[in-house]
């Protein structure tokens, strides 16, 4: 009942979102980078925030345990991200915001940093910076996915229902379960507007990189009380396809924080034709297979020896086919929105003849 209560009251509070977006023009607007043809209500992620909150005043009614420092990063980051979406914001701004919230995360997880790595002991704050740009890292790459509609809604779902499948069956590492069911229920709400061919809504950064920073908390939590690393493949699609394009994009030069359209799916809608819906289903599929795998694995209690040797391939065999497949579509070169690139230009001066050649 409570859920049907959350739907309901969260669907009203969506359309009521869209009329103050239309009033106060919160759109994506229409460039060059666009993978939409005409302005869309943006920021509407913001629906993940208040079922969030409604979770808060629910849990404390009930008497139900809440982990406030996680609870307080995603809030701080969720709050600048939708001031970024209204108004950009300068990228360290909020670059400062987010280590902020990935420390009280890993305050919240209450991570030992006297780590030892290859037998080596690692000194604290050499491990402590290392999972800080990890994590950051982790956070930003599930924000870079959401390009294409339904996208980030339907990784985020494969995502929930994994991780509650694990905690029902496998191990309890959740808390309490209700927060997870606060978190399905406006992504459900969010992929009936987003979900379409003309999608109603984006999500903005205030959606993804909230969304970010909870499944990144849940997947270390479940990873720390495991000590099993094979649960990284229920995030394996996000890496290979976010981790990739931002190593493609620093050897072009670019700006990572800038929009651009050179990710796989952007290229499969954008120059290839293939409509949005296609594509988000052939990617939620992947993930489902690799979810599956995880959980089932450890359902059955495989052992770690098989999971990993099984896991590498499988994670290797998926970024080669990813790396091999987009060569193709690019031509064998790196590009820039389907367009090869130019190759780099030196560009010599000459004072005495005063000649540039480039």
């Amino acid at each position: 009942m409570v859920y049907i209560v959350l739907f309901l009251l969260l669907l009203a509070l969506m359309n009521v979102y869209f009329s103050l977006g239309r009033k106060y023009g919160i759109v994506a607007h229409v460039n060059e980078r666009s993978s939409h043809t005409k302005p869309v209500i943006t920021g509407a992620g913001i629906i993940f925030v208040v079922s969030y909150l409604f979770y808060l005043v629910y849990a404390s009614w009930k008497g139900i345990h809440v982990n406030w420092f996680i609870s307080i990063a995603a809030l701080l980051i969720a709050i600048v991200s939708f001031f970024d979406d209204i108004k950009e914001i300068w990228f360290l701004f909020r670059l400062c915001f987010q280590i902020v919230a990935v420390i009280l995360l890993m305050w919240q997880l209450k991570i030992d940093f006297s780590i030892s790595f290859l037998g080596l002991k690692m000194l604290d704050w050499i491990a402590f910076s290392f999972l800080l740009i990890l994590f950051v890292a982790a956070v930003n790459l599930y924000n870079f996915i959401d390009g294409i509609n339904g996208l980030i809604a339907g990784l985020s779902l494969v995502f929930f229902f994994s991780v509650i499948f694990i905690d029902y069956y496998v191990i309890d590492f959740i808390e309490n379960r209700e927060k997870i069911y606060f978190l399905i229920v406006p992504t459900i709400i969010f992929s009936l507007y987003n979900f379409r061919k003309k999608p109603v809504c984006f999500c903005g950064d205030v959606g993804s990189i909230f969304l970010g920073i909870i499944v990144v908390y849940f997947l270390a939590s479940l990873i720390i009380k495991t000590n099993n690393f094979t649960y990284v493949l229920l995030f394996s699609l996000i890496i290979i396809e976010a981790g990739y394009t931002v190593i493609q994009r620093l050897l072009m030069g670019q700006n990572i924080f800038k929009p651009h359209r050179i990710h796989l799916f952007q290229l499969l809608c954008n120059q290839y034709g293939h409509s949005h819906l296609k594509v988000t289903l052939f990617y939620v599929l992947i993930q489902t297979v690799l979810s599956l795998f995880v959980v089932l694995a450890n359902y059955y209690d495989l052992s770690i020896t098989w999971q990993y040797s099984v896991g590498a391939v499988v994670f290797f065999m998926l970024s080669l086919s990813y790396v091999l497949y987009k060569r193709k579509l690019q031509g064998g070169h790196l590009l820039e929105g389907g367009e090869p690139i130019r190759k780099l230009r030196k560009i010599v001066y000459k004072k005495e003849s005063n000649i540039y050649i480039k």
